[in-house]
């Protein structure tokens, strides 16, 4: 629903004109027609603005399409407006697209209109329309930037009456805090105190690329306030009011200001800022390999996340060893691969380069041929190459948060089944706005390729949301998530018989096709699914959970994962399953202890 406030300045603009205001529905939401596009007779004109970036697009949008495969071009149909669904939102259903849409139109209709508030507020004697479409727009953000430079003469102060202005969209109580604590505490800074902003300006200026690298961009406004914020935020709120009252005077400012310019000094003289990679944590050939693209020097996140990576090695190892099972021997992974080992369908030598080898038919080639063998140790060698030469530098290249253990194992694996296209993925983005685990789950599932990977998803599901210990895949049979349905893992719709409604989609494929890899793109029939954010889901029951789980459980007459990985990849306690092996281990465990004896 409109703010009042905005309603009442969009009446206000038709004056006394005898044209009445109307309004009109676009989705969820209605839209009170502002006086620039007012028309007796329709509103054409005021749709048109409001589609106008859509409309645009129109033949990108179709071009995106068409090179993609597709034949049918999905079209949304709104009042008197019909666009192109844009290609981002292909994986939605129109109605939820058609939502999309309108939500993305709303906001941008309030910002002009919030914009042509403050622009009347600030320049009484200049007319500022309420416009809606996309460059209109622009040019009001632009004027309203102009004024507050032309005002503030200083980039700081801009920055805190736009933090200001941020803080009162947002009803929360940090927000209503933040409201109070910018532009009226530099306002009454006086000369005695600008010399000590002057130093503190110029700490930060002077150590600019130091502070970037560890903290990210940083701004004086930003430390000031945040300096003030961190005062605050213990405080009742009952006690806040009083709070803020003693932090407006001009010697508790001065205070802030020489604490926050100390802290930064100690922090700058700090050694230590860029981390050096350990030689010792990471193999000398994979060292330098990042040297050479720019990862010889760490911030504190690529820092973090190298360690994270190097711990939880083994835990990602054995999840692959689990989706992909081990094979000694070459085969067909039915999509037009020769595959081999852990899901290996091409060898990198131990500098990160293309391995050529010889086939079976005397043919060279870095791609997997007939005839090949290989051991778990060699074929897990594999693995650690393709991770630490393809997926590190991914890893400390695109993310840009610290990642605990379980993200760190979902993100590594999540980027070994997206491969090259990892970076255009909503998953990454996602992990870069923190958002919570739950939604980073919800992104992954829209990966569905092939049949089989949501399943494998959603195991890496049940590890990032804490319903799995990433410990336990040990315990389970190798490729078991591959004897789930989709039914366990996804929510779908369901026919009135009981069955998965399905539909049939074009899916784009890479495969091999007369020794050279191909993009196919074939008909493949997948569930309806249920959406939730604008993306499917997983169902997350605990008994529905607990069902999967034992599922994939290694029976004791069954092999598990813990025994097609290689020794030197297990922790101390090995999961040992059959009656057999626990036998052999305990004769060997009696031949050691009798021999130290």
């Amino acid at each position: 629903m409109m703010k009042k406030e905005y309603e009442d300045f969009l009446l206000e603009e038709y004056g006394k004109s005898r044209i009445l205001p109307t309004k009109i529905s676009i989705g969820q939401y209605d839209f009170l027609v502002p006086y620039a596009y007012a028309n007796p007779v329709d509103n054409t004109a005021f749709e048109k603005a409001l589609f106008h970036k859509y409309q645009q697009a129109q033949t990108a949008e179709m071009k995106k399409y068409k090179e993609k495969g597709y034949t049918k071009i999905p079209m949304l149909h709104f009042t008197d407006t019909v666009i192109v669904m844009p290609y981002r939102l292909r994986t939605l259903s129109p109605e939820e697209a058609k939502n999309k849409i309108a939500d993305e139109i709303y906001k941008r209709y309030n910002k002009a209109v919030r914009l042509a508030m403050a622009l009347k507020q600030a320049c009484p004697k200049e007319s500022y329309p309420v416009k809606v479409d996309e460059a209109s727009v622009k040019e009001l953000d632009a004027a309203y930037n102009k004024y507050l430079q032309d005002t503030f003469q200083d980039k700081a102060l801009v920055a805190a009456v736009k933090m200001n202005r941020l803080s009162r969209k947002n009803f929360s109580t940090a927000g209503h805090t933040f409201s109070f604590l910018s532009v009226p505490l530099f306002r009454m800074m006086n000369k005695q105190y600008l010399k000590q902003l002057n130093r503190l300006k110029s700490i930060l200026q002077k150590n600019h690329d130091k502070l970037t690298a560890f903290l990210g961009t940083t701004s004086l406004a930003g430390a000031l306030t945040f300096g003030v914020y961190k005062i605050c935020q213990q405080k009742t709120p009952e006690k806040i009011e009083n709070t803020l009252e003693i932090l407006a005077t001009p010697s508790c400012i001065a205070d802030i200001i020489n604490d926050t310019a100390t802290k930064i000094e100690a922090f700058s003289s700090r050694k230590g800022v860029k981390t050096t990679i350990d030689a010792s944590a990471l193999n000398n050939n994979v060292k330098n390999f990042l040297k050479e693209r720019g990862f010889n020097k760490l911030n504190s996140v690529q820092a973090h996340n190298l360690d994270m990576y190097l711990k939880t090695r083994e835990l990602s190892n054995n999840f692959i060893a689990f989706a992909e099972d081990f094979h000694s021997e070459v085969y067909d992974d039915k999509k037009g691969f020769l595959t081999i080992g852990y899901g290996c369908t091409n060898y990198l030598d131990e500098h990160g380069n293309p391995w050529e080898k010889v086939g079976k038919t005397g043919k060279k080639s870095a791609f997997v041929q007939e005839g090949q063998t290989t051991t778990k140790m060699q074929a897990m060698n594999q693995v650690n190459y393709v991770s630490d030469f393809t997926i590190l530098p991914k890893i400390l290249d695109l993310v840009k948060v610290k990642l605990d253990e379980k993200q760190m194992i979902v993100t590594k694996n999540f980027a070994f089944i997206t491969n090259t296209q990892f970076e255009e993925t909503k998953y990454l983005q996602a992990l870069n706005d923190k958002c919570s685990n739950e939604y980073l789950s919800q992104c992954m599932a829209l990966w569905k390729v092939d049949a089989g990977l949501p399943k494998r998803i959603y195991v890496l599901h049940l590890i990032l949301t804490g319903k799995l210990d990433a410990g336990e895949i040990q315990k389970f049979k190798p490729a078991s998530c591959y004897s789930l349905s989709l039914d366990q893992c996804l929510a779908c719709y369901k026919n009135p018989d009981g069955t998965t409604k399905m539909k049939d989609v074009k899916v784009v494929t890479t495969e091999i096709i007369k020794g050279r890899k191909k993009k196919v793109v074939r008909i493949k029939t997948r569930p309806v699914y249920k959406m939730k954010n604008g993306l499917p889901y997983f169902i997350s029951t605990p008994q529905n959970i607990q069902t999967c789980i034992n599922m994939m459980k290694a029976q004791p007459h069954e092999p598990c994962v813990a025994q097609i990985v290689p020794p030197s990849n297990l922790r101390q306690n090995i999961y040992v399953q059959t009656a057999a092996n626990r036998e052999l281990l305990s004769m060997y465990r009696q031949q050691k202890t009798e021999h130290q004896k």
